[in-house]
């Protein structure tokens, strides 16, 4: 398994890091582990959300001019026209 140190740390990051460590039962290193684990899941997460709504954005159709509003529709179907 890899390694690698963190530089520059502030006292107050550490602290409440090594503080919410204990508080979860966990040693410093499991805990920042935890977190790095979180934010590359997390990272992917909206990466991939972020391509398939550029695909669902390249893939909608425009609609012609004059294309009824579909929220009129749907009013109408729905006996709420006015």
């Amino acid at each position: 398994m890899r390694s690698f140190f963190i530089r520059n740390v502030s006292n107050k990051l550490y602290q409440a890091a090594q503080r919410q460590a204990e508080e979860q039962g966990l040693s410093l290193s499991a805990y920042v582990v935890t977190l790095l684990e979180q934010a590359v899941d997390d990272h992917e997460r909206r990466r991939l959300s972020s391509q398939a709504l550029a695909g669902i954005r390249r893939r909608r159709r425009k609609l012609p001019p004059g294309a009824p509003d579909a929220v009129a529709l749907l009013r109408k179907m729905r006996g709420y026209e006015d």
